[in-house]
């Protein structure tokens, strides 16, 4: 999930027109409905728990958004050193760990299960794709 983030949230590349941009983020948002949409399915969220979920997942993104821009990743093709990577992962991390955090004490075992069974899926997904990517 930690991936698919990065490339969801990469900032627009300098030079890139306001249109563009505002289509990027049209279709960043259309995104985020539908995995929200798959949550709420898959997750068989009761009404009390949707907005709950919505949130930490919103929140849960922000966060992930400006731990990202604090690295600079995406703003001018720059790589990261070593260390820096480290220190993306760690604070990544601890987002992720927080966002669970939350969701476990909205969520039951088995739905958090499923949870966890989506991020796998997600990370499966992400791995394919930057493996095409590299070829």
């Amino acid at each position: 999930m930690i991936k698919e983030i990065i490339i969801a949230t990469m900032l627009t590349i300098a030079g890139v027109t306001a249109i563009p941009a505002m289509a990027q983020e049209v279709d960043r948002q259309e995104q985020i409905a539908i995995k929200l949409a798959d949550a709420r399915e898959r997750l068989e969220l009761t009404e009390e728990q949707v907005p709950q979920v919505e949130s930490i997942l919103t929140a849960s993104g922000e966060q992930r958004r400006a731990v990202l821009e604090e690295f600079g990743v995406g703003n001018d093709g720059s790589k990261l050193s070593f260390r820096q990577k480290r220190q993306l992962r760690k604070a990544m991390q601890n987002v992720q760990k927080q966002t669970r955090n939350s969701l476990s004490e909205v969520l039951t075992d088995g739905q958090m299960d499923e949870f966890e069974e989506m991020q796998d899926e997600l990370r499966a997904e992400l791995r394919k794709k930057l493996e095409q990517r590299r070829n």
